[in-house]
């Protein structure tokens, strides 16, 4: 896949729905849902990532409301795409309009596919710092259906409490027992952010960049509440970048659903690495896949995915057990 063609640098905005009730069913600030439904309401085409029955990831094509309900809310896991391509391209020949939504390198694809500019289409591509490999979400899975005696039934990657940023893993189970995991707790995210749960191409991407895909970018907006203490955070915000003449005119198409404020660049992409540059591979990234095809998930978890004592914690712990035991261990 080719590097993406450089763009000038995007306009930046703080963004979030109007629609408390939406909001509150969005990861963030709720634009892809404000820009899906506008597309829906002009009788156009939505294609999103939606979790299939066996909680896989794939994206699908929506005609209606109904359709984008499963696109909402962040999934890190890797998504199947490419069967819709031919679809979107029929689509548009037909004169039908449709936003595609996806990671960086799923947007280059559907437009090399395509192979030349459409009016029609919209994208809007993710901050992306990895995508997970799907043998690593099923074996957590697995992990979770053991623990809970029971599969799941429905997941939440990353669950908003009413009026609250979204802060923990959520995954209800057939037996209606519902496992909570937080962000700095839980094997799926200690794996996610610890770069390990990551596909290896995702360490060499050549779209972590500011130069985008898509017409607009959104991501959370990590901070806000420092540079821009005038706005109200607590149930989500997102980060926007309007990359083109096309996202210019589809901001101005949805802008009355949104509560946006301009923003810099720098105060966005401070907390959001992935717009500088790709995540860093683990010395020990081969070595550990070794292990997921070999390992148990509780194993991986004792070796890989412990949750770190806290700083403080730590200084507290070592001058007990200076006392007890009269030697420092390592503690991790």
């Amino acid at each position: 896949m080719s590097v993406p063609e450089l763009n000038p640098l995007p306009r930046a905005f703080a963004a979030r729905l109007h629609d408390e009730r939406l909001l509150q069913k969005c990861t963030s600030g709720g634009v892809f849902t404000a820009c899906a439904e506008h597309i829906i309401g002009q009788g156009g085409y939505v294609c999103g990532a939606v979790l299939t029955e066996t909680f896989s990831v794939r994206h699908q094509l929506a005609h209606d409301r109904n359709g984008i309900c499963g696109m909402r809310g962040s999934k890190y896991v890797i998504s199947s795409v490419r069967h819709l391509f031919p679809d979107i391209q029929r689509l548009l020949g037909e004169g039908q309009r449709v936003l595609f939504s996806g990671t960086p390198c799923q947007v280059a694809a559907l437009k090399k596919f395509l192979g030349v500019s459409n009016d029609l289409l919209l994208t809007l591509d993710l901050f992306c710092y990895g995508v997970t490999m799907e043998i690593f979400w099923q074996s957590y899975l697995a992990y979770i259906g053991e623990k809970m005696k029971s599969p799941p039934r429905e997941i939440l990657f990353r669950y908003k409490q009413d009026g609250e940023k979204p802060s923990c893993l959520r995954i209800v189970c057939t037996n209606n027992r519902i496992y909570s995991g937080q962000l700095d707790q839980d094997p799926f995210y200690l794996g996610f952010f610890r770069n390990y749960a990551i596909r290896k191409p995702c360490f060499t991407c050549p779209f972590a960049a500011l130069q985008r895909e898509g017409d607009i970018s959104i991501g959370d907006y990590w901070g806000v509440e420092a540079h821009h203490p005038e706005l109200d955070a607590g149930n989500g915000m997102s980060a926007l970048l309007v990359n083109s003449s096309k996202g210019e005119r589809l901001l101005a198409e949805v802008g009355d659903s949104l509560d946006i404020h301009p923003t810099e660049i720098p105060y966005v992409t401070e907390r959001n690495p992935c717009l500088r540059h790709p995540a860093a591979m683990p010395l020990d990234y081969d070595v550990f896949q070794q292990d997921l095809s070999r390992l148990s998930f509780s194993d991986l978890r004792r070796r890989y995915l412990r949750p770190r004592v806290s700083p403080l914690w730590r200084r507290l712990l070592r001058r007990l057990l200076r006392r007890l035991c009269g030697y420092l261990p390592d503690i991790r």
